[in-house]
Order: structure tokens, then C-alpha cells, then sequence
């Protein structure tokens, strides 16, 4: 019995206990609290630190404030406050990207300065940290750009810590296809830390560092793999890893922040810029091109060219450097892969010119004036460029002068009033029939339709061939129209020919063109009355020497003209059977006839029509035909004196 009784007795004692321990713990509600809970709440409660709504993974979910504040002694109350840098609390588990950053151009470059150099807060933040799941990894690369930029664009961190400053550079990078792509949420696209590393950034001047010289293709190639193993079979990568500065890596052509994809300007001619801006700038460079025995004048014989002209008008399809030498495999001529060795030419030209043959390696390609004693065909287009101009300057003084000499003696007889009034009597004779004002009508307009779009491609900065550039298609549109007015011209010289042979007043037309010995004693004559004022004018037929000499030049202008055009116009044709020298000499001559016939037109031509104090304001025989009877005794009394003499006899029978 003693021993139920004792049993009982401490099961009673063990009852009685454990009720007034549950009485104390549940009057004491912050103990079951803490023992649930963990320690950050406490925390929560004067610092105010709220999630955001949502899914958003946070990197340190279901870390203590105090794994990271551990220098914070709790036990005071207020605690505190903690003396720990961001990188000595982020090292404990982040040891490797620690010390990356402490030995980046970021820590380095700062060390002394009244700047606070970048840490692990600066670009992560202090509490809202992201995880690198998919989520997570878009929202921050979006989001490295801006995080970069709060720095780099502001002068007074950049001045501090002696860099280049820009403020663009944020912006530049926007409008880049890098920057373009992130915003549209092509995430692939490249971000300041792919190209610079995220903590162990170094100078470009470092050799280990990813954007100098020597490590930019790699960096690039990383995305661009394909390009990388093209630009490493090239000149210019040689060149870069032998530690020649001059030699291009991908910035020095594309840019650094301004990359833009191709053909992605107003004009569509992005590609054309990078040439331009890029392979001129190097190849064009007098110094480099000593130091690397490179001709200079490779870059102006472009320019100069039709493709050079055409490119710089806006024509798209016209061959540039990289058509013809790679863009990224670029290598000297020497070497058998190299697009421009001579195994290779027919299949290069022939991208364009399809059934190029093996003229188009026959001859130089960019034409000279530096080596005319090393290749025949600069010699030649060299010395007939020369004769050209000689006989322009020649051809175009002495129709200035004499002119102006004509000009100063009818300006004379005209202030006297010895020269009659046109339309005095009312008699006209026929000088151009219908036939006759539509053949001038045609090569009138196709003339000048011709000078235009001629003389537009051939100079692609003028005023005139604004029209031509500011239009889409344009360029294009320039060498059709031009080739129509040809069209024209040719079709006007055919008709002529037609008539001069077919029809009864055509023969007589050509029959008094046709020059005779009394024309040189008129020359003579009519210049020792204009210079000396010697003598008397002398009595002119229907046609004077002044007429004739300006019909032969345009039949002789027109045929010139017409065959160096065709050579031209169809060149892949020509070439296939001709050698390219040919080209060559066409492209000069049809350049210097279009000036010489532009002058002589201007100076010649339309002095006699429009300047003329006989004239003047117009000579509207090519309109109606018709020349009064003052004009013909003053200009044509022979030919007045032959009409008055058929018509008399006429009236007699």
C-alpha cells in the first residue's frame, strides 16, 4: 500500500509542476516566440527592411541578419553599430570574387583618392540581392548598364580618378545594336561586364586585361565566334598579336559603345560608313603607308573609281574594299587564299559581274599616277588624262577668245547703232524645218540630262546630285536615267544619219557643212577684223566656219561618247573578250569628252544663241524655225544672195 500511495503522491507533485511551468510559458508569450522564430524579425522591428511582392528569388533567403553583421554585439541595447566594409562582410562566403575586386582597376585606380571606390554594394545592392536563376539572371543583366553607368557618367568620379570622361557613353551604348537588343529582351546581346569582366576589371593597357588590344578579338569572339575565325586567318591579326599597334582589332573598325548593326542608318548604308571611316582612315594614312610600304593612293584611286563614286553617291550594290578583300579575312594579294590574289580574281569580280574571265585579272585594278612607271595601264590612262586636259585648256581659250573678241566688236556696232534691228521687215526664211528643230529638240534634252547625271557621279558631294541621295533608290535611279538620255542621244545621232543620207534637204545639209578652203581664209579674215579691226567682216554662205567647226566636233563628241559609253554601259560583256585596259581608256576618255563637250557648249554655243549682241536676249530659230531677213544679210549674205537669185529665176520662166 506504501508503495501505490508513493506513486501517487509523485505523479500528483509531477501534475502540480507542470501545470505552473505551462501557467509561466504561456503568460510569457515572447519565449515560444523566440524559440519558433528566427532571430531577424527582432531586427525587422526597428529596421525596417520589407520584401517586395511576388516571386522575385532573393539570393540570401533563409540567412540571419547576424551572418553577415557579425561584429554587432546584441547584448546592448541600442546595439552596435557594425564597422564591417561591404567586401569584408561579402568575403566570407564570396572569397574568390573578394579578392578579384581587390585587385580590379576599380580598387586599384582609387586607392588615395576623395572618391569611394566601388564594392559589392555599389553594384548588387545591400539586401534586395537576386539569385542567378533565369528570373533573376535577365532582371540584372537589363539592369548592368544603368548600374555602370551611375559612375562612368559622372565627371567629377571620372575626373577624381583620372579618366576619360564621357557622358555619352550610356547613351552611346543605348543606341548600339548591343544596346538596342538587351531593350527589346534579347538577353544574349552583350553587357558591360561581358566584355569587362564583373570583378576583376583591368586597364585596357594591361595585357591580362579582356579589352586591350591583344584580348579584344578573343572577348568579342565569344559571341562572334564565327567572325573570330575568319579575322585570326588574316593580315591584320598578324599584324595585332606581333604588337603593331597600327594594325586593326575589332574596336579600331566597329567602334567600342557605337557598334551599330549593318545597314541599320537612315540610308542603309552603315557598312559603306565602316569602310569609309575605317579601312580609308589606316590605308589612306601617308605615314603607314611608308612604314608599311602600302601605297596611299589606293584609297584615292577608289574614290575616284565608278564603285567608289557609286558607293559614296548611296549606290548599295556597287563594290567597297570589303567586297573585293574580305572584311574580316583580309590578306595581301601574295597569298593564294586571299580573295585579290590572281587565282581568286575571276571568282571575286565575278559576284558582280557574272562571267567575268580572265581579262579581270589582267591589269591594274587601282589606277595610280605614283606608279605609271610600274604599270602600263596607270601609264596610259596617265598620259592620256594629261593630253585631255591640254587640249581642253587649248580648245576651250581659244573659243574664250575668240568669242570675247566677237562679243567686244558687236558690243561696239550695237552702242553706234550700226546693227539692225531683226525683225524690221517682216521677211523670214526658212532655217530649221520640223525635222531639223525635233532632231536639236532630242539632243537638247538628252544633253543635258546627260551633263546632270554625269557629272552627279562623278561628283557625289555637289548640289546637283543632292536630288540623287536624299531619294531611296536614287543612285540607281541616277545611272537608268542617264542611260535612257543615251538612249536618246543615240537614237537623235541615228535619225541624223538618216536624214543626212535618206532625204533631199539632209543631203543638202551635209553638203554645205562640208568644210571648203574659203572657211580658213574667213577665220583668218574675221579674226584679223575682230583683233585689228582690219578689213571687212568676211560674207559667210549658209554655214560659216564657226558652224561647221561646232557641227564636226559634236558628230565627232557623239561618236566618242556613244562607243565609250557602250563600253562602259556593258562592261561584262566587253571584258570577257577584251582585256580591261580598254575599260580604262574609255572611263578616261568618256570623263574629259563630257568636259570638253560641257565647255564647249557653254562657251562656244550658247554664246552664239543667248550672248550674242546680234542676238541677244535669244536666237529663237531653234523654236520657230525662222530667221528674218536683217539677219540673214548680216549673217548669211551669200546664201540670202543664192535664194533671192533662184526665186527671181523662178519668176522669169
Amino acid at each position: 500500500m506504501r508503495g501505490a500511495a508513493g506513486i501517487h503522491n509523485h505523479k500528483a507533485k509531477f501534475i502540480v509542476c507542470f501545470v505552473i511551468a505551462l501557467f509561466f510559458f504561456l503568460s510569457f508569450p515572447g519565449l515560444s516566440e523566440s524559440a519558433s522564430e528566427p532571430e531577424h524579425p527582432a531586427c525587422i522591428d526597428c529596421h525596417d527592411i520589407k520584401a517586395e511582392k511576388g516571386d522575385i528569388p532573393y539570393a540570401h533567403d533563409g540567412m540571419e541578419c547576424a551572418d553577415c553583421h557579425q561584429d554587432i554585439k546584441f547584448t546592448e541595447d541600442p546595439h552596435s553599430r557594425s564597422k564591417l566594409a561591404p567586401l569584408e562582410i561579402c568575403s566570407g562566403c564570396h572569397e574568390k570574387e573578394a579578392k578579384d575586386l581587390n585587385s580590379s582597376i576599380h580598387t586599384g585606380v582609387m586607392k588615395g583618392k576623395d572618391v569611394r571606390p566601388p564594392d559589392c554594394v555599389s553594384c548588387h545592392g545591400n539586401h534586395k540581392i537576386f539569385t542567378m536563376g533565369n528570373k533573376g539572371r535577365d532582371l540584372l543583366r537589363a539592369e548592368i548598364p544603368k548600374a555602370c553607368a551611375v559612375c562612368h557618367s559622372d565627371l567629377k568620379f571620372v575626373a577624381v580618378t583620372g579618366g576619360v570622361y564621357s557622358k555619352k557613353v550610356y547613351v552611346e551604348y543605348n543606341n548600339s545594336i548591343h544596346g538596342q537588343s538587351i531593350e527589346k529582351g534579347v538577353m544574349a546581346a552583350a553587357v558591360c561586364t561581358d566584355c569587362h569582366g564583373s570583378h576583376s576589371i583591368k586597364s585596357p593597357v594591361e595585357q591580362d586585361s579582356t579589352v586591350s588590344r591583344v584580348k579584344v578579338p578573343e572577348t568579342c569572339g565569344k559571341c562572334h565566334y564565327g567572325i573570330l575565325k575568319q579575322y585570326v586567318n588574316s593580315i591584320h591579326y598578324t599584324a595585332a598579336m606581333k604588337g603593331i599597334s597600327s594594325s586593326p582589332v575589332c574596336t579600331n573598325c566597329h567602334g567600342i559603345h557605337t557598334i551599330s548593326a549593318l545597314k541599320s542608318d537612315e540610308k542603309g548604308n552603315g557598312g559603306r560608313e565602316i569602310v569609309f571611316n575605317s579601312c580609308a582612315r589606316c590605308h589612306g594614312d601617308l605615314r603607314l603607308s611608308k612604314e608599311f610600304t602600302v601605297s596611299a593612293e589606293r584609297v584615292t584611286s577608289y574614290m575616284d573609281s565608278y564603285h567608289g563614286l557609286a558607293a559614296r553617291q548611296g549606290e548599295l550594290t556597287v563594290a567597297d574594299c570589303g567586297s573585293c578583300h574580305g572584311v574580316h579575312s583580309v590578306l595581301p594579294s601574295s597569298n593564294p587564299e586571299s580573295m585579290v590574289s590572281k587565282n581568286n580574281l575571276a571568282k571575286t569580280c565575278g559576284q558582280c559581274h557574272a562571267g567575268s574571265s580572265e581579262n579581270f585579272m589582267k591589269g591594274s585594278i587601282h589606277l595610280m599616277a605614283s606608279e605609271a612607271g610600274n604599270s602600263m595601264e596607270s601609264r596610259v590612262t596617265l598620259y592620256l588624262k594629261w593630253f585631255y586636259i591640254f587640249l581642253i585648256i587649248a580648245t576651250i581659250a581659244g573659243m574664250g577668245a575668240h568669242n570675247l573678241l566677237d562679243f567686244i566688236r558687236k558690243a561696239q556696232k550695237k552702242y553706234r547703232g550700226e546693227i539692225p534691228h531683226a525683225h524690221r521687215s517682216g521677211i523670214y526664211y526658212e532655217r530649221m524645218s520640223l525635222s531639223e528643230r525635233v532632231q536639236h529638240l532630242m539632243l537638247l534634252t538628252s544633253f543635258i540630262v546627260l551633263v546632270i547625271t554625269g557629272f552627279a557621279l562623278k561628283f557625289p558631294d555637289s548640289w546637283w546630285s543632292y536630288p540623287f541621295k536624299i531619294i531611296e533608290g536614287g543612285a540607281s535611279m541616277r545611272g537608268l536615267v542617264h542611260r535612257i538620255a543615251a538612249a536618246v542621244m543615240t537614237a537623235a545621232a541615228l535619225y541624223h544619219v538618216y536624214f543626212i543620207i535618206v532625204t533631199k534637204r539632209g543631203r543638202s545639209f551635209l553638203k554645205g557643212m562640208i568644210p571648203v578652203f574659203k572657211d580658213a581664209k574667213d577665220a583668218l579674215m574675221n579674226l584679223m577684223y575682230m583683233a585689228l579691226g582690219k578689213g571687212e567682216r568676211p560674207k559667210y554662205d549658209r554655214f560659216n566656219y564657226i558652224e561647221k567647226s561646232e557641227y564636226w566636233a559634236l558628230v565627232w563628241g557623239t561618236f566618242v561618247m556613244a562607243a565609250t559609253g557602250a563600253v562602259l554601259w556593258f562592261e561584262n560583256e566587253v571584258m570577257m573578250y577584251l582585256p580591261k585596259l580598254l575599260f580604262d581608256v574609255s572611263e578616261v576618255i568618256h570623263y574629259y569628252e563630257a568636259w570638253l563637250a560641257t565647255l564647249a557648249i557653254l562657251v562656244w554655243h550658247i554664246y552664239y544663241v543667248i550672248f550674242n549682241p546680234d542676238v541677244y536676249p535669244m536666237n529663237w530659230t531653234w523654236l520657230t524655225g525662222k530667221i528674218s531677213r536683217e539677219e540673214m544679210e548680216e549673217e548669211h549674205p551669200l546664201e540670202l544672195e543664192k535664194i533671192e537669185q533662184e526665186t527671181k529665176e523662178v519668176g522669169n520662166e
